[in-house]
Protein backbone atom coordinates (compact mmCIF):
# COMPACT_ATOMS: atom_id res chain seq x y z
CA UNK A 1 0.00 0.00 0.00
CA UNK A 2 1.35 3.40 -1.02
CA UNK A 3 1.14 6.61 1.01
CA UNK A 4 -0.64 8.66 -1.68
CA UNK A 5 -3.87 7.86 -3.55
CA UNK A 6 -4.37 9.32 -7.03
CA UNK A 7 -7.61 9.16 -9.02
CA UNK A 8 -6.95 8.83 -12.76
CA UNK A 9 -9.50 9.86 -15.41
CA UNK A 10 -7.71 8.89 -18.62
CA UNK A 11 -8.53 9.17 -22.32
CA UNK A 12 -6.27 8.74 -25.36
CA UNK A 13 -3.89 6.83 -23.05
CA UNK A 14 -2.23 10.16 -22.10
CA UNK A 15 -1.73 9.51 -18.36
CA UNK A 16 1.44 7.52 -17.53
CA UNK A 17 0.99 4.34 -15.51
CA UNK A 18 1.83 5.34 -11.93
CA UNK A 19 0.50 2.21 -10.20
CA UNK A 20 3.94 1.35 -8.85
CA UNK A 21 4.13 4.76 -7.14
CA UNK A 22 0.60 5.49 -5.90
CA UNK A 23 -2.70 3.84 -5.04
CA UNK A 24 -4.65 4.40 -8.26
CA UNK A 25 -8.38 5.05 -7.83
CA UNK A 26 -11.12 5.11 -10.44
CA UNK A 27 -13.43 8.02 -11.19
CA UNK A 28 -16.17 6.81 -8.82
CA UNK A 29 -13.72 7.07 -5.90
CA UNK A 30 -12.10 10.32 -7.02
CA UNK A 31 -13.01 12.28 -3.88
CA UNK A 32 -11.24 9.70 -1.71
CA UNK A 33 -7.93 10.55 -3.41
CA UNK A 34 -5.15 12.96 -2.43
CA UNK A 35 -4.87 14.07 -6.07
CA UNK A 36 -6.93 13.79 -9.25
CA UNK A 37 -5.32 13.53 -12.69
CA UNK A 38 -7.80 14.07 -15.52
CA UNK A 39 -7.60 14.41 -19.28
CA UNK A 40 -10.21 17.15 -19.58
CA UNK A 41 -10.82 20.28 -17.54
CA UNK A 42 -13.06 22.27 -19.85
CA UNK A 43 -16.39 20.45 -19.99
CA UNK A 44 -18.97 21.13 -17.25
CA UNK A 45 -18.63 17.72 -15.60
CA UNK A 46 -14.87 18.00 -15.12
CA UNK A 47 -15.20 21.65 -14.16
CA UNK A 48 -17.55 20.71 -11.32
CA UNK A 49 -15.28 17.87 -10.26
CA UNK A 50 -12.26 20.18 -10.11
CA UNK A 51 -14.15 22.80 -8.09
CA UNK A 52 -15.49 20.24 -5.61
CA UNK A 53 -12.06 18.61 -5.32
CA UNK A 54 -10.50 21.99 -4.55
CA UNK A 55 -13.09 22.59 -1.82
CA UNK A 56 -12.16 19.23 -0.32
CA UNK A 57 -8.42 19.98 -0.43
CA UNK A 58 -7.70 17.53 -3.26
CA UNK A 59 -5.02 18.65 -5.73
CA UNK A 60 -6.12 18.51 -9.38
CA UNK A 61 -4.05 18.09 -12.54
CA UNK A 62 -5.33 18.34 -16.12
CA UNK A 63 -3.12 16.81 -18.80
CA UNK A 64 -2.97 18.08 -22.37
CA UNK A 65 -5.00 15.50 -24.32
CA UNK A 66 -3.64 15.92 -27.86
CA UNK A 67 -0.85 17.61 -29.80
CA UNK A 68 -3.01 20.73 -30.05
CA UNK A 69 -4.86 20.16 -26.79
CA UNK A 70 -3.27 23.12 -25.03
CA UNK A 71 -5.50 25.37 -27.18
CA UNK A 72 -8.53 24.20 -25.20
CA UNK A 73 -7.31 25.94 -22.08
CA UNK A 74 -7.52 29.63 -22.92
CA UNK A 75 -10.26 32.04 -23.99
CA UNK A 76 -12.77 31.78 -25.55
CA UNK A 77 -12.99 28.28 -24.03
CA UNK A 78 -14.16 27.67 -20.49
CA UNK A 79 -11.74 28.76 -17.79
CA UNK A 80 -9.71 25.86 -16.44
CA UNK A 81 -10.11 25.60 -12.69
CA UNK A 82 -7.64 22.80 -11.99
CA UNK A 83 -4.63 23.51 -9.82
CA UNK A 84 -2.13 22.49 -12.49
CA UNK A 85 -2.11 22.20 -16.27
CA UNK A 86 0.32 19.54 -17.51
CA UNK A 87 1.57 20.14 -21.06
CA UNK A 88 3.65 18.04 -23.43
CA UNK A 89 6.33 19.90 -25.39
CA UNK A 90 8.13 23.23 -25.20
CA UNK A 91 5.79 24.88 -27.72
CA UNK A 92 2.73 23.97 -25.66
CA UNK A 93 4.42 25.44 -22.59
CA UNK A 94 5.41 28.66 -24.38
CA UNK A 95 1.96 29.18 -25.90
CA UNK A 96 0.22 28.51 -22.58
CA UNK A 97 2.45 31.06 -20.85
CA UNK A 98 1.63 33.65 -23.53
CA UNK A 99 -2.06 33.09 -22.91
CA UNK A 100 -1.93 33.77 -19.21
CA UNK A 101 -1.06 30.53 -17.46
CA UNK A 102 1.18 31.26 -14.48
CA UNK A 103 4.41 29.28 -14.55
CA UNK A 104 3.67 28.05 -11.02
CA UNK A 105 0.59 26.23 -12.37
CA UNK A 106 2.23 24.86 -15.53
CA UNK A 107 4.15 21.59 -15.68
CA UNK A 108 5.95 20.52 -18.87
CA UNK A 109 5.88 16.76 -18.64
CA UNK A 110 6.48 15.51 -22.16
CA UNK A 111 3.90 13.28 -23.81
CA UNK A 112 3.24 9.72 -22.71
CA UNK A 113 3.75 8.94 -26.41
CA UNK A 114 7.50 9.08 -25.73
CA UNK A 115 7.30 5.92 -23.63
CA UNK A 116 5.54 4.01 -26.42
CA UNK A 117 8.08 4.48 -29.24
CA UNK A 118 9.29 1.20 -30.75
CA UNK A 119 12.01 0.47 -33.34
CA UNK A 120 10.95 1.51 -36.84
CA UNK A 121 11.38 -1.16 -39.53
CA UNK A 122 10.01 0.30 -42.80
CA UNK A 123 9.22 -2.34 -45.40
CA UNK A 124 9.12 0.00 -48.42
CA UNK A 125 5.46 -0.84 -49.12
CA UNK A 126 3.17 -0.14 -46.18
CA UNK A 127 1.27 3.15 -46.34
CA UNK A 128 -0.92 4.07 -43.36
CA UNK A 129 -3.99 6.17 -44.06
CA UNK A 130 -5.09 7.85 -40.82
CA UNK A 131 -8.20 10.03 -41.32
CA UNK A 132 -8.90 12.17 -38.26
CA UNK A 133 -12.65 12.15 -38.93
CA UNK A 134 -14.83 10.37 -41.44
CA UNK A 135 -15.87 12.39 -44.48
CA UNK A 136 -16.72 11.68 -48.09
CA UNK A 137 -13.24 12.85 -49.05
CA UNK A 138 -11.56 10.49 -46.56
CA UNK A 139 -13.46 7.51 -47.99
CA UNK A 140 -12.50 8.63 -51.50
CA UNK A 141 -8.82 8.91 -50.53
CA UNK A 142 -8.89 5.36 -49.20
CA UNK A 143 -10.33 4.16 -52.51
CA UNK A 144 -7.54 5.97 -54.39
CA UNK A 145 -4.83 4.39 -52.23
CA UNK A 146 -6.22 0.96 -53.01
CA UNK A 147 -5.71 1.54 -56.76
CA UNK A 148 -1.96 2.12 -56.40
CA UNK A 149 0.35 -0.70 -57.45
CA UNK A 150 3.22 -1.99 -55.31
CA UNK A 151 2.03 -0.57 -51.98
CA UNK A 152 0.29 -2.13 -48.99
CA UNK A 153 -2.38 0.37 -47.85
CA UNK A 154 -3.62 0.10 -44.25
CA UNK A 155 -6.34 2.35 -42.84
CA UNK A 156 -6.05 3.25 -39.13
CA UNK A 157 -9.49 4.07 -37.75
CA UNK A 158 -10.69 5.25 -34.34
CA UNK A 159 -13.49 3.25 -32.72
CA UNK A 160 -15.96 6.09 -32.08
CA UNK A 161 -15.14 8.23 -35.13
CA UNK A 162 -15.31 5.92 -38.13
CA UNK A 163 -17.56 3.24 -39.60
CA UNK A 164 -15.27 0.39 -40.69
CA UNK A 165 -17.91 -0.79 -43.20
CA UNK A 166 -16.91 2.20 -45.35
CA UNK A 167 -13.30 1.02 -45.67
CA UNK A 168 -12.55 -2.18 -47.55
CA UNK A 169 -9.18 -3.91 -47.22
CA UNK A 170 -6.62 -3.76 -44.43
CA UNK A 171 -8.28 -2.07 -41.43
CA UNK A 172 -6.84 -1.36 -37.97
CA UNK A 173 -9.18 0.05 -35.29
CA UNK A 174 -8.02 1.57 -32.01
CA UNK A 175 -10.15 2.65 -29.06
CA UNK A 176 -9.04 5.82 -27.28
CA UNK A 177 -10.49 4.54 -24.00
CA UNK A 178 -8.42 1.34 -24.06
CA UNK A 179 -5.21 1.25 -22.01
CA UNK A 180 -3.32 -0.04 -25.07
CA UNK A 181 -4.48 2.69 -27.46
CA UNK A 182 -1.07 4.31 -27.91
CA UNK A 183 0.68 0.95 -28.09
CA UNK A 184 -1.60 -0.03 -30.96
CA UNK A 185 -0.94 3.28 -32.74
CA UNK A 186 2.80 2.72 -32.58
CA UNK A 187 2.49 -0.95 -33.56
CA UNK A 188 0.58 0.15 -36.67
CA UNK A 189 3.58 2.30 -37.66
CA UNK A 190 6.28 -0.32 -37.04
CA UNK A 191 6.66 -1.28 -40.73
CA UNK A 192 5.17 1.86 -42.27
CA UNK A 193 7.06 3.72 -44.98
CA UNK A 194 4.59 6.60 -45.21
CA UNK A 195 1.51 8.05 -43.49
CA UNK A 196 -1.24 9.79 -45.46
CA UNK A 197 -4.03 11.99 -44.10
CA UNK A 198 -6.00 15.08 -45.01
CA UNK A 199 -6.16 17.05 -41.75
CA UNK A 200 -3.76 17.82 -38.92
CA UNK A 201 -3.93 15.30 -36.08
CA UNK A 202 -1.99 13.93 -33.12
CA UNK A 203 -1.30 10.83 -35.25
CA UNK A 204 0.97 13.06 -37.41
CA UNK A 205 3.14 13.67 -34.35
CA UNK A 206 3.15 10.00 -33.43
CA UNK A 207 4.44 9.34 -36.95
CA UNK A 208 7.07 12.09 -36.59
CA UNK A 209 8.29 10.49 -33.35
CA UNK A 210 8.79 7.20 -35.25
CA UNK A 211 10.51 9.07 -38.14
CA UNK A 212 7.78 8.04 -40.58
CA UNK A 213 7.30 10.44 -43.54
CA UNK A 214 3.88 12.10 -43.66
CA UNK A 215 2.03 13.19 -46.79
CA UNK A 216 -0.93 15.47 -46.28
CA UNK A 217 -3.56 15.98 -48.95
CA UNK A 218 -4.45 19.66 -49.03
CA UNK A 219 -7.58 21.17 -50.49
CA UNK A 220 -5.81 23.65 -52.75
CA UNK A 221 -2.71 22.36 -54.53
CA UNK A 222 0.73 22.05 -52.98
CA UNK A 223 1.11 23.21 -49.41
CA UNK A 224 3.96 24.96 -47.60
CA UNK A 225 7.13 23.11 -46.67
CA UNK A 226 7.19 21.69 -43.15
CA UNK A 227 7.55 18.36 -41.41
CA UNK A 228 5.11 16.87 -43.93
CA UNK A 229 4.72 17.00 -47.72
CA UNK A 230 1.56 18.95 -48.53
CA UNK A 231 0.15 18.13 -51.98
CA UNK A 232 -2.97 18.32 -54.04
CA UNK A 233 -4.75 15.05 -54.63
CA UNK A 234 -3.45 14.96 -58.19
CA UNK A 235 0.10 14.70 -56.82
CA UNK A 236 -0.64 12.19 -54.07
CA UNK A 237 0.80 9.09 -55.71
CA UNK A 238 4.03 10.85 -56.68
CA UNK A 239 4.46 12.21 -53.14
CA UNK A 240 3.95 8.77 -51.61
CA UNK A 241 6.47 7.14 -53.93
CA UNK A 242 8.98 9.93 -53.32
CA UNK A 243 8.60 9.55 -49.53
CA UNK A 244 9.13 5.79 -49.73
CA UNK A 245 12.26 6.16 -51.86
CA UNK A 246 13.64 9.13 -49.90
CA UNK A 247 12.92 8.45 -46.19
CA UNK A 248 15.50 11.03 -45.08
CA UNK A 249 13.54 13.88 -46.66
CA UNK A 250 12.27 16.19 -43.86
CA UNK A 251 13.85 13.96 -41.18
CA UNK A 252 15.32 16.93 -39.29
CA UNK A 253 11.94 18.68 -39.41
CA UNK A 254 10.15 15.59 -38.05
CA UNK A 255 12.65 15.37 -35.22
CA UNK A 256 12.17 19.04 -34.31
CA UNK A 257 8.38 18.79 -34.39
CA UNK A 258 8.59 15.82 -32.03
CA UNK A 259 10.73 17.77 -29.57
CA UNK A 260 8.57 20.90 -29.81
CA UNK A 261 5.18 19.23 -29.40
CA UNK A 262 5.72 15.83 -27.73
CA UNK A 263 9.04 16.31 -25.95
CA UNK A 264 12.54 14.91 -26.27
CA UNK A 265 12.72 11.13 -25.82
CA UNK A 266 16.40 11.46 -24.83
CA UNK A 267 15.68 13.99 -22.08
CA UNK A 268 12.07 13.88 -20.89
CA UNK A 269 10.63 11.31 -18.48
CA UNK A 270 6.87 12.00 -18.42
CA UNK A 271 6.00 9.53 -15.68
CA UNK A 272 8.74 10.60 -13.28
CA UNK A 273 8.06 14.29 -13.86
CA UNK A 274 4.38 13.87 -12.97
CA UNK A 275 5.13 11.57 -10.00
CA UNK A 276 7.63 14.07 -8.60
CA UNK A 277 5.18 16.96 -8.89
CA UNK A 278 2.37 15.04 -7.21
CA UNK A 279 4.68 14.13 -4.32
CA UNK A 280 5.82 17.76 -4.06
CA UNK A 281 2.33 19.28 -3.74
CA UNK A 282 0.34 16.59 -1.92
CA UNK A 283 0.39 16.74 1.86
CA UNK A 284 -0.20 13.37 3.55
Amino acid sequence: MHDISVAVLDHNNIVPDMSDEFNILKEKDAFKANAIVMWNGINPFHQRMAIEARDKGIVTFVIQHGAGGWKDFYAPHLTNVSDYFVVWGSKSYEESRKRGWEKERLLRMGSNCLSKIIPHKPDGRTVIFAPEIETESSIKLWEILNTMDDINPVVKLVFDRHDPKNYKGNVVITDRDDSNHLDECYKTLENASCVVNDVKSTFDFIAYSMDVPVVKVLTEGNGPAGAYMGVGIENLEGAIRYSILNPGHLRAERRQMTIDYLGDVNVDNPKQTLVNKIREVVNV
